[in-house]
């Protein structure tokens, strides 16, 4: 059987049901996966399937030499410092790696110094694999013949099946509010949550309306602020499966202000059409197709009102969300992830 090592940080949740699903997929073609992670996220609540090891320092050039790959993929940040000294390991045994990631620092893309270090292991990669179609901008004409795409998402197969209406998961988690604005995510500065709370610190007269917000990190001045707050709930950081996809069920839109991750792929697939803000982004928010899936909007007062209109037209908001559902089955499948994974994989066979 032939071999592929995936050389990563640590191994958070969200990516085991993705590597679970590639591992078991490219059994049938007699190909072993193995993970390398610095450490497994801890408290997880899903079973790994797949062979992985855990390494520290140059601990993974020993796994290079007792596994002997046929293939291996960076998925590592520049910061990761390890992908130094590995890539010019693999160069030197004439092992093909793969980079697999954005392309660039989406959060500072204009960035030379950084870009320069993108694209000498650009050039040194055999493949590059980036998350949506969108980043190829960022790779140098001459390394684009080899560059696949696997659209970054989840492992919907794996996600629970949830029976209750949202009107029965809002009565079980004591939601009051007919319209429910969702924000997922860890609280970070660039996520821009008091965006969301300031909008909703406006529109407090308007009883029916309310804004959840699931993540950890939340400053304490906000969390003043929301106690004084009748429309909005903080649930803190959710992180049983089953509770936090019942969250997402029971809403009706989904925010993040600013940069976006999976969150989106995940709110699509409860039907959440997406709003957010133009600002520097995510890959995720390529999924977020304007006036189609949800809106990327000018500034705040747009953003505003955009949720209001949103939420006073059903039919406006139906359309959105049958839209989000749809994109998820086809361009958010785990299917089409994996088939970039593979193309880039099997080009070095």
């Amino acid at each position: 059987m032939k071999k592929v090592i995936i050389v990563t940080t640590k191994l958070f949740q969200y990516r085991i049901g993705i590597y679970n699903y590639f591992s078991k997929h490219l059994e049938r073609d007699d190909i072993d996966l193995y993970v390398l992670a610095t450490n497994v996220q801890e408290n997880i609540s899903e079973e790994i399937e797949f062979k992985y090891k855990i390494y520290s320092g140059l601990g993974c050039l020993y796994f290079m030499q007792k596994y002997k790959p046929d293939v291996v993929i960076t998925f590592l940040n520049l910061r990761d410092l390890v992908i130094w000294p590995l890539i010019h390991y693999l160069k030197l045994k004439s092992i093909p790696f793969v980079y697999w990631g954005h392309g660039t620092n989406l959060q500072d893309p204009n960035n030379k110094i950084k870009g320069l270090f993108f694209q000498y292991i650009h050039n040194l990669s055999n493949s590059i694999l980036l998350y949506t179609p969108n980043q190829i901008k960022y790779i140098e004409k001459k390394n684009r013949h080899k560059v696949f795409v696997a659209n970054n998402t989840l492992n919907f197969n794996e996600f629970p099946i949830i029976k209750e209406s949202k009107y029965e998961l809002r009565k079980e988690m004591g939601i009051h509010f007919k319209k429910v604005l969702l924000f997922v995510s860890r609280i970070l500065p660039y996520k821009r949550v008091k965006v969301l709370i300031d909008i909703f610190e406006e529109i407090q007269h308007l009883k029916d309306i309310g804004l959840i917000i699931v993540g950890q990190g939340m400053p304490e001045n906000l969390v003043k602020k929301i106690n004084n707050m009748n429309n909005v709930v903080y649930l803190g950081g959710i992180y049983d499966r089953l509770k936090i996809n019942k969250v997402f069920k029971l809403s009706d839109l989904f925010s993040i202000p600013g940069a976006n991750g999976l969150s989106v792929n995940q709110a699509m697939y409860w039907g959440l059409p997406c709003l957010t803000l133009d600002v520097l982004q995510g890959p995720e928010a390529w999924y977020i197709k304007q006036g189609e899936t949800g809106f990327i909007l000018k500034n705040v007062n747009e953003l505003k009102e955009r949720i209001l209109y949103l939420f006073n037209n059903n039919d406006e908001l139906a359309r959105l969300s049958e839209n989000s559902k749809k994109l998820m089955q086809t361009d958010g499948n785990i299917e089409q992830m994996f088939k970039g994974f593979y193309n880039a994989i099997k080009h070095n066979f």
